[in-house]
């Protein structure tokens, strides 16, 4: 009984560990969506930041199962695709709901090969009403007549000048965050109840050994605790 009680890590504790978890994969994915936000400068940091994210949650998900074998091919899918699909949103988000719309206008525009035919593309440099030139580069690759210099383009725009300006026909759709996130939650609660009915089942490192050795040792009469006093005779 009592081993099974140290082996049991308790229900309290398997939701505590989750909600943590939860917790933690939430504030990262808000973090990466931010830096995305910021704009292209800050892509390879946020690139850097998602893989990271998503390997060191694939490693907490197989230590709450207790090594379930398709733990980590069964998180994969949902953890790629909010960190990696999903990370756009935080941005959109914020551009929805407090973007100011505005008109801009072309003010530059390249075109660029690719490394395909089919890639080829222009890349077009926008300049806001107040006269600025915006962050945002739109990359047509859609094969209609290409913007003229000077043509209107409706922004969505930052009025701290903290996020890059988007268009609102981009923004992302939250049906991917609400399909990933739904997936890594449900991942989360099935692993870790699968993680402590598999503890429940385990026996400690070592415990074998250490009960072979207990169960070859003589009982010891209880008294003074003088080893010679209790090999004596009665």
């Amino acid at each position: 009984m009592a081993t099974e009680a140290a082996l049991r890590a308790g229900w309290w504790r398997v939701v505590g560990r989750g909600v943590l978890f939860l917790a933690a994969v939430a504030a990262s994915w808000w973090l990466v969506g931010i830096i995305f936000a910021l704009g292209s400068g800050w892509s390879l940091l946020g690139g850097f930041l998602g893989i990271a994210v998503v390997i060191c949650s694939l490693m907490v998900l197989v230590e709450i199962s207790e090594d379930v074998p398709w733990a980590l091919w069964g998180s994969l899918p949902f953890l790629a695709v909010l960190v990696f699909f999903g990370m756009f949103l935080p941005g959109d988000y914020y551009l929805s709901t407090f973007g100011e719309p505005v008109t801009a206008t072309v003010a530059e525009r390249t075109w660029v090969e690719g490394r395909r035919s089919n890639r080829d593309y222009y890349r077009y440099v926008l300049r806001g009403p107040d006269g600025r030139l915006l962050e945002e580069v739109i990359k047509d690759y859609r094969n209609e007549p290409p913007l003229e210099i000077g043509a209107p383009v409706e922004m969505l725009v930052d009025p701290r000048g903290v996020f890059e300006a988007r268009e609102p026909s981009k923004l992302g759709s939250l049906t991917v965050l609400w399909v990933s996130a739904a997936g890594v939650v449900l991942m989360t609660i099935v692993l870790s109840v699968m993680g402590e009915l598999r503890r429940r089942t385990m026996l400690p490192k070592g415990s074998g050994a250490s009960k072979a050795d207990d169960s070859e040792r003589p009982p010891t009469k209880r008294g003074s605790g003088n080893p010679a006093e209790s090999d004596r005779p009665e």
